[in-house]
């Protein structure tokens, strides 16, 4: 009986000091708030989509993974901004502060990347650079086989390419019904922010989160997790399938430079060497980022910046 009482007592002091620490501190969301309520709206089929344009000059795409949006790319964008280049960095639909999508098949990667040519259309412009990271990999491969010429210039920031190379968390399938219980608990106030701050802190090598930038990447998801649903109830299918995804890069002959994180857990750092081979990439298109993990954009954005400035 006294061991119980003792368990219990650890339980309820567990409980206590995780409501402490998850506890929300609304002034920490203004931030990301100001920053989403500053976002441009585009019209599409399926909904409205989000997204910053800043900056004049050069166009450049930036094209966020998953469970991220374009706030992560709030630093690098400003870098480019402050060098001459226009940035366009949408929120995916279903993300951020895009619309979610009525549908599962809506967040199919191919109607991504035609709504993010759509968006480029709307704007007049007619080519672009673009960087990606992550799942936005997937949505780019897409892209390059529906619109090859719309792309100058390709910077793939740790970027599923490779079966091999690619190590999701978890195999998780959608006909099982516990696994889409578990994944849509993103969406849940306490487990979510729990959930997505260790990712932070997984997927981060040399960078310190202040309150409110962790506020970015977990208050968006509370409007509703149906895309990382998709996304990780879809892994086995895109292992299956990323030869024919990385088959569409490969044939577009869209010239490619890669910056990648050199700890990444999820994507591992052999993709460098074994793109760099297939593409017959020369060793100044490559650039290993020391020490990063996977959130590239938010701990070396600075070197990233610098490599696409300077880039000829």
């Amino acid at each position: 009986m006294k061991i119980l009482k003792i368990i219990l007592l650890i339980i309820i002091l567990l409980v206590i000091i995780g409501y402490f620490f998850l506890k929300d501190k609304p002034e920490n969301f203004v931030p990301y708030q100001d920053y989403a309520a500053g976002l441009e709206s585009f019209e599409t089929e399926y909904g409205t989509m989000k997204y910053s344009d800043v900056g004049e000059g050069k166009p450049i795409l930036l094209v966020h993974g998953v469970p991220t949006n374009s706030w992560m790319y709030r630093n690098l964008s400003a870098e480019l901004v402050n060098n001459g280049y226009r940035v366009i960095a949408p929120d995916l639909m279903g993300f951020g502060a895009s619309d979610r999508l009525p549908k599962y098949d809506h967040h199919d990667f191919d109607i991504q990347a035609q709504l993010l040519i759509d968006l480029m259309t709307s704007l007049n412009i007619d080519s672009w650079e673009q960087v990606t990271h992550d799942m936005g990999g997937l949505v780019t491969w897409n892209m390059t086989r529906i619109a090859p010429e719309k792309i100058s210039h390709l910077y793939m920031l740790n970027t599923i390419i490779y079966r091999d190379t690619f190590n999701p968390p978890a195999d998780f399938k959608y006909e099982n019904a516990l696994h889409r219980w578990f994944l849509g608990l993103h969406a849940h106030p306490m487990i979510g922010k729990l959930i997505v701050n260790n990712m932070l802190r997984t997927a981060t090598g040399n960078n310190t989160y202040v309150h409110s930038d962790r506020v970015g990447y977990w208050l968006p998801i509370r409007s509703g997790a149906e895309v990382l649903v998709h996304f990780f109830t879809h892994t086995s299918e895109i292992k299956e399938e990323i030869d024919e995804y990385r088959s569409w890069l490969v044939d577009s002959e869209i010239p490619v430079s890669v910056l990648w994180g050199e700890h990444d857990p999820f994507l591992d750092v052999a993709s460098v060497e074994l793109l760099q081979q297939e593409l017959n990439l020369p060793d100044e298109e490559v650039v290993i980022l020391t020490g990063a993990k996977h959130l590239v954009a938010e701990e070396s954005y600075k070197e990233i910046a610098e490599f696409i400035v300077n880039h000829e």
